[in-house]
């Protein structure tokens, strides 16, 4: 797909996909930020239904932040949930053009002894996921990455961080009729919506107790916590949660459970940072020094393990 030119310095590289290169230039200041290793990369998932204007705040922060960083944005789209894997793979593939662009990726899927990544173009990559919605496209592309190149472990690691905001969660009824509901306007149609996601948990439930089967969300928690995830990750690469007490579309003790749960995997550097009051994905616009402060951390901490 052509590059459609937006706002924010992002050009549209595919469907829901956005792309926006460094802003730095030939100064003083950019030679000090290279001395502190920032991210290079930084890929934001956002939550689903999520508009470009709310997740362009996000990226104009980290402009502030790491201004020689590309950014890929990648939008979740409600129809992201009731697509093919097909589908939603195809639809990701301009980002592995994107890590193809950058050194991220071998040029070619086949299987050498090892794959090797020049010092300069060593990955320096910061995820950032919002949500269900974020967290569905992230492990979406996991499986895309594995299924193109089946010897990712032998990757070189580089430096990697993961941001998790206000995920994952398996949720109830009654949060994603919430979640939902905030998407759909009309008030005719709310019914409608409720009754079909009433219809679904029904349905995966029998699934389950007939056949084992894991609903999407319970694989979704699984997949976040593979080492692996990318072929960047490691056990030591640090993840940092965002959670509210307050939060009505994911419950907090599901974000601090699945925190728990890659601990007790092994994870070697786990934060979580606890919000009282604020909403869903909306920690950054009532505490940002705090938020921001939390993401800085986690990526200093990726630094100082690549250098170990």
């Amino acid at each position: 797909m052509s590059k459609v030119p937006l706002g924010g310095g992002f050009q549209r590289i595919g469907k829901g996909i956005y792309l926006s290169s460094s802003k730095a230039n030939a100064t003083g200041s950019s030679t000090n930020l290279r001395l502190n290793r920032p991210p290079t990369l930084i890929i934001t998932f956002g939550w689903m239904g999520a508009k470009l204007p709310h997740l362009m705040k996000y990226t104009a922060v980290y402009y502030d932040l790491y201004p020689e960083a590309t950014h890929i944005l990648i939008q979740c789209e409600p129809s992201f949930f009731i697509s093919r894997e097909r589908t939603r793979q195809t639809n990701l593939e301009p980002v592995i053009d994107v890590l193809k662009s950058l050194g991220y990726l071998p040029a070619t899927t086949a299987k050498p002894d090892v794959v090797d990544i020049p010092a300069d173009l060593e990955p320096h990559l910061l995820i950032h996921a919002f949500s269900n919605g974020g967290c569905s496209q992230l492990t979406c592309l996991s499986r895309l990455l594995r299924a193109r190149y089946p010897n990712w472990d032998l990757m070189k690691p580089g430096i990697c961080a993961i941001v998790l905001d206000s995920c994952p969660g398996l949720g109830t009824v009654q949060h994603a009729r919430r979640a939902m509901g905030t998407l759909v306007g009309s008030p005719l149609l709310r019914p409608l919506l409720s009754a079909i996601i009433t219809w679904l948990f029904f349905y995966s439930a029998v699934m389950k107790r007939l056949f084992g089967a894991k609903n999407p969300l319970e694989a979704l928690k699984y997949d976040l916590n593979r080492p692996n995830l990318l072929p960047w990750t490691r056990k030591s690469t640090p993840r940092l949660y965002l959670a509210s007490r307050k939060d009505e579309v994911v419950a907090f003790y599901e974000v601090e459970g699945h925190a728990q749960d890659a601990k007790a995997a092994g994870f070697e550097d786990v934060r979580f940072e606890v919000f009282e009051d604020t909403p869903h994905v909306s920690h950054a616009k009532f505490e940002p020094e705090r938020y921001w402060g939390a993401v800085e951390a986690a990526w200093d901490a990726a630094v100082d393990a690549g250098r170990q």
